[in-house]
């Protein structure tokens, strides 16, 4: 800290400051594997064949469940509606042990114009940090669209895709009336697009691990913290009478020690140094969240 009149609210601001830089960079140097999974649209459209979708006073749209892993999300990147008059309706997300809405946005297709929304936070895993429970409902009242003769447009030769690691199906589901919602409990599975088409995106996150188990970064994250400073007093620019005792040959000698396990001299002792195990415990972290697979035999008979 170059800073000459720092008081105590400087200094701590600026220990919180590194805390949060070392905190960062544990965490990219255990977490570090490929993230990205895959990324796609529910369906490929194969033509222009498009049917009006009747309304029946029901909840329609679409619903994701998330297979029981501990280190996989799903996000709604966003929306495509496709329907048959220009006008603005509620699209609502629910999840399971939530009975109210998520959010509600408004949104205002063009008739017979693929329209795109745009999405944030809207995620899917199996494990949350503040919810249990894997599944993600999207969709609409279709009294709404009633109300203004509007109706959702069904793409019938759509390609659904496979493969994604997460399941999904589009659904109705009767309507609640009073406070609004919908009846979970009778939920009918259907081939109708009900005018909506998600673009999702899959990827690894280790939040709810990470928020787990905070006590297991608390040695790498001292030792961390401890090089800093040392490296941070031993390259400093300031001259004062502390910064002259530290140009001492023997403290210089015992700051190198300390940080890299030897001193810059062939004849000073070698031990274990702040770099040395810093690496040690990154390893070892890494390994207590990404074993190595156990050894499998198979009989040929």
């Amino acid at each position: 800290m170059e800073e000459v009149n720092a008081d105590d609210t400087s200094v701590n601001l600026y220990l919180e400051f590194m805390q949060k830089a070392i905190i960062m960079r544990t965490l990219n140097g255990i977490f570090n594997p490929v993230e990205y999974i895959c990324q796609g649209s529910l369906f490929r459209r194969y033509d222009y064949n498009d049917n009006v979708i009747p309304n029946q006073d029901k909840f329609v749209g679409v619903r994701f469940k998330m297979p029981p892993a501990v280190d996989l999300t799903m996000q709604v990147d966003s929306i495509d509606l496709y329907f048959d008059k220009t006008g603005v309706f509620n699209l609502l997300i629910y999840r399971d042990n939530f009975k109210a809405p998520l959010a509600i946005l408004n949104v205002f297709p063009e008739a017979y114009t693929q329209t795109r929304v745009y999405l944030t936070d809207v995620l899917l895993s199996h494990l949350g940090p503040d919810y249990g429970g894997s599944t993600l409902y999207v969709g609409y009242y279709q009294s709404e669209l009633e109300a203004q003769g509007m109706h959702a447009l069904d793409e019938t030769d759509a390609v659904f895709a496979r493969g994604f690691p997460f399941g999904y199906e589009y659904f109705s589901a009767a309507k609640i009336p009073s406070p609004i919602n919908f009846e979970r409990r009778e939920i009918s599975s259907t081939n109708l697009t009900y005018g909506m088409n998600m673009n999702t995106s899959v990827f690894r996150d280790h939040t709810h691990q990470i928020m787990a188990k905070p006590a297991l970064f608390d040695n790498v994250i001292g030792l961390q913290m401890a090089a800093q400073i040392v490296e941070a007093s031993l390259y400093n620019t300031r001259s004062n009478s502390t910064e002259r005792q530290l140009k001492d040959q023997s403290t210089q000698i015992m700051a190198q020690l300390d940080l890299n396990g030897v001193a810059a001299i062939s004849e000073s002792p070698q031990t274990v140094g702040l770099k040395k195990q810093i690496d040690q415990e990154l390893a070892r972290l890494k390994k207590s969240f990404f074993p190595d697979p156990k050894a499998r035999s198979y009989s040929l008979c």
